[in-house]
Formats: C-alpha cells, sequence, structure tokens
C-alpha cells in the first residue's frame, strides 16, 4: 500500500505568512497612490526616496515604536540587508575596523559585514541578551549591531541595564549602534518595548523593514541615522543603486496613511498570538518539561 504524506509543519523562526499578503488592501492603496502621483515621483528622484514615505514612517515610528525620526534623516532601502551592507560601507571609509554583534544570530548579517572588510567579533548572548557591559573590553569596536526588542533567535529582550550599557559604551567611545528592529510590532508573552534609538537617537541607526509585517518580496527597509551619517549614507546608496522601487515606496505611503497597515498588523499579531499558542499547547502536552520564551 502507498505510504500516508506526512504533514510538515514550517517552524523557521522569523518567517512571515505570506499568504496572508492583504492583496485586497494593497492593491487598494496602489491605485490610489498612483493616482495622485507626482510625474516626477517616475524619475529617479531623491536616493534617501520619496518623500511621502518617509514623512509616514517618521509618523509611524515614533508613535508605534517610539522612534525619534526625522523625515529628511531616513534613507529607504531594498531591505534589512541592503542597509546593513551600506552602513559596513560607510563604516569602513569611517576607518572603524570591527562591529561587534551578537554570539547568536544570522550568519549572513556578519557576512555582510566582513564583505564591506569589517571584522566582527562576537558579543555573547544569555537570557538577558547581549553582555552589552563586555562592550568596554572590545577595545577595536567601532560600532555594535544588536536586536534588543527581540533577540534573534533566542526570543528575549535586551534588559533595561543592558540598554543602558550599550549607549553609554557609544556615548563614551562616539561609538555607533545598529538597531535592528526586524518585528517590533509582534510580541505575544509580554508587552512590547520601545527601541532603543528613542534613548539617543544620535547614536544609535534604527533598521526597520516591511519583511516580517508585510512581505519579504517587497524589499522595501529604511534606516533613520543621526544627523551626522545622512550624507555619507546618501552617498554610498548613490554609488551602488541610486534609489528604491518608487512604486512599492508610493504604495506602502499609502498604506500607512490610510490606516490599513495598522490594521494588517493587528490582525497578523492575532492570528500568530493563536499559533503560538497552540504550539504551546502542544509542547505542554508532548514535552511537559519544556520551557518556551519569546
Amino acid at each position: 500500500r502507498p505510504s500516508r504524506p506526512r504533514t510538515g509543519h514550517h517552524l523557521m523562526p522569523g518567517s512571515p505568512d505570506v499568504s496572508a499578503f492583504p492583496r485586497t488592501a494593497w492593491l487598494r492603496a496602489a491605485r490610489k497612490a498612483l493616482t495622485a502621483a507626482p510625474d516626477e515621483a517616475f524619475d529617479y528622484g531623491d536616493p534617501r526616496g520619496r518623500p511621502e514615505l518617509r514623512t509616514v514612517l517618521a509618523e509611524y515610528l515614533a508613535r508605534a515604536r517610539g522612534v525619534h525620526a526625522d523625515p529628511d534623516a531616513i534613507v529607504i532601502c531594498s531591505g534589512f540587508s541592503h542597509g546593513l551592507r551600506l552602513l559596513g560601507t560607510v563604516l569602513r571609509r569611517r576607518r572603524v575596523r570591527e562591529i561587534a554583534v551578537e554570539s547568536h544570530g544570522l550568519g549572513h548579517h556578519r557576512a555582510l559585514l566582513t564583505g564591506t572588510g569589517l571584522a566582527t567579533p562576537c558579543l555573547e548572548v544569555d537570557h538577558l541578551g547581549a553582555r552589552t557591559g563586555e562592550l568596554a573590553a572590545m577595545r577595536g569596536a567601532g560600532a555594535v549591531l544588536l536586536t534588543p526588542a527581540h533577540q534573534f533567535p533566542f526570543g528575549v529582550p535586551l534588559h533595561p541595564d543592558r540598554r543602558a550599557a550599550a549607549v553609554d559604551w557609544a556615548r563614551a567611545t562616539g561609538g555607533l549602534i545598529l538597531e535592528d528592529d526586524y518585528d517590533g510590532e509582534f510580541r505575544y508573552d509580554r508587552q512590547p518595548v520601545g527601541a532603543l534609538q528613542g534613548l539617543d537617537p544620535e547614536r544609535v541607526v534604527y533598521l526597520g523593514t516591511a519583511s516580517k509585517s508585510l512581505a519579504p518580496g517587497l524589499r522595501l527597509g529604511w534606516m533613520v541615522l543621526p544627523r551626522s551619517l545622512v550624507e555619507e549614507t546618501v552617498a554610498a546608496k548613490s554609488a551602488a543603486d541610486w534609489t528604491s522601487g518608487a512604486v512599492e515606496q508610493l504604495t506602502l505611503a499609502e498604506f500607512i496613511a490610510s490606516g490599513a497597515y495598522d490594521r494588517h498588523v493587528r490582525s497578523m499579531r492575532a492570528r500568530y498570538r493563536r499559533r503560538r499558542d497552540q504550539l504551546v499547547a502542544a509542547l505542554a502536552e508532548r514535552a511537559p518539561g519544556a520551557e518556551v520564551g519569546g
């Protein structure tokens, strides 16, 4: 007899449910945005990105994540990886040799940074997040890449004392903190914490993306930069690919401005919460000693 097909379960952390992409609402936003767009929107434009998107992002990030953002200090990029590579290039031009990274994280991000010529010494991670107090002993590090809201892959938030230690280190040394807020809108077992950038906008670069909240195929991300970094980052972006897709930017701007983005995030938060609860219940039944966090 033929064997029964096995049921597969996708348990990769940090992967969005792309089947839930809001096609109808996105199409509605695209129609409205393209109808209202000026002709110059379809030219090369400002390498920082469309002003419509930078303006609504500044408002949204302030409201939802506690980010201090001026539209002029926001640079749109083609996803987080693109932004990280641009920042690596800028850091090397500033003669930074090393950027500390969390000991457990995506190897792809380390590869991007080493590809720009940066060494990536590891900062150990435990149940309180990255041990940022150890930064002072890393004499060669001029920057650090952190996931403060939701450490990947452990799922823990960075403890308040360690958040403060990271900012203190940056202020004392002139270093930069690169904040990867990859899924800041989604939290299930605790209240969300605001972005680290809110503690010192001139020492923290905030990086966000639509990959987790909407879909990675959009290739849309953003950087909120200290003013001292804007000109250099724009120059690096101009030399690489000039600008990101205008149609997608205009559509996302309308999607956020109309409230559709907030509605979608609320819907997905509830959906992911139900799935998490089902997984936790199954683990409690099948593996009673398992500890779940994140």
